[in-house]
């Protein structure tokens, strides 16, 4: 097993939003597509509810929600502080195109996060390298299921568009009236892309416009043809997402 920056990754809260906070999130980011495609599979929050994938969709996944008893938090958070002190970055597979697999856990304001490249299914030729406290823990929250489970949809879709790489593709032209490029709405987020939030109800919509194996996509907004993807917005996925919140992405990425 080969680790990079095996160094605990700790950032503080500082300056997110209040709300429930997260405790423990797993999520996928797919590099089988251009430009990857995060999935977020699990976050437990502080006031004791869980949101899972409770249904695998490529274009339109679908969430629900319970609220856990006691001892059902307590047996999430000893699998994932269990899997603290392997924090860090590990790289299992030369092959492109797998999954990197993060797990995060926050307490006390800080974070870690365990970042595991690699063919982890059921099967997977890298499962017996991989850590196996982090593994014990992704078996567990990636086939979470809950009797008492609702259906839940997050606060919203959001587009992330690319407006410096060219796009050669057929580019559908994005609807009239839609948040888009150059609007007082729209934000460039760290790493340069413009991001644009929509009313969850636009996902099926959104999920059209994108290519099945292109992502991200091409579409024609504001005149120009661009790149777009989408992500769904969670609750307090500041602390995921923005370094400023949570752990840093991008040293975990970084191997």
């Amino acid at each position: 097993m080969r680790a990079a920056g095996a160094a605990l990754l700790l950032a503080l809260f500082a300056g997110c939003r209040s709300g429930p906070r997260p405790v423990v999130v797993l999520e996928e980011y797919d590099t089988g597509f251009r430009g990857g495609v995060d999935t977020v599979r699990f976050v437990l929050y502080d006031d004791g509810r869980a949101v899972f994938l409770a249904k695998e969709d490529p274009s339109v996944p679908r969430y629900a929600s319970a609220v856990l008893a006691e001892a059902e938090r307590a047996e999430i958070l000893a699998l994932a502080r269990a899997a603290e002190p392997e924090a860090g970055a590990y790289d299992l597979h030369l092959m492109p195109h797998l999954l990197d697999v993060r797990l995060h856990l926050f307490r006390r304001g800080r974070g870690a996060v365990v970042a595991v490249y690699g063919n982890l299914g059921a099967s997977g030729d890298d499962r017996a390298e991989a850590p196996p406290a982090f593994l014990a823990a992704y078996d567990r929250l990636r086939g979470f299921r809950h009797p008492a489970a609702a259906p839940w949809n997050p606060e919203a879709v959001v587009v992330m568009v690319d407006t410096v790489n060219a796009y050669d593709e057929p580019a559908p032209s994005w609807p009239e009236g839609w948040p888009a490029i150059g609007d007082a709405s729209a934000r460039v987020d760290a790493y340069g892309w413009t991001e644009l939030r929509l009313p969850i109800e636009r996902l099926p919509e959104v999920a059209a416009l994108q290519h099945p194996f292109n992502r991200p996509s091409a579409v024609t907004m504001g005149g120009r043809r661009v790149g777009f993807a989408y992500r769904l917005a969670f609750p307090g996925e500041e602390a995921w997402i923005n370094p400023s919140c949570g752990p840093l992405q991008e040293a975990a990425r970084d191997r």
